[in-house]
């Protein structure tokens, strides 16, 4: 495989998983605020906290 071939697909890959990465972040930033809403003032932990489930 060529060396231009190679970055070719080392960038893709990279692409990939910066756009997963960043549907993950959505992901848990929805989570969290529709979770912060049906918990509402109910919950006492801080918010590092109740990411680890504790």
């Amino acid at each position: 495989m060529p060396f231009w071939a190679q970055r070719h697909n080392l960038f893709r890959c990279l692409v990939l998983s910066m756009v997963q990465a960043e549907h993950s972040v959505s992901l848990i930033m929805d989570g969290w605020q529709w979770s912060h809403l049906v918990v509402g003032s109910t919950s006492r932990l801080p918010f590092p906290a109740s990411i680890l489930g504790l």
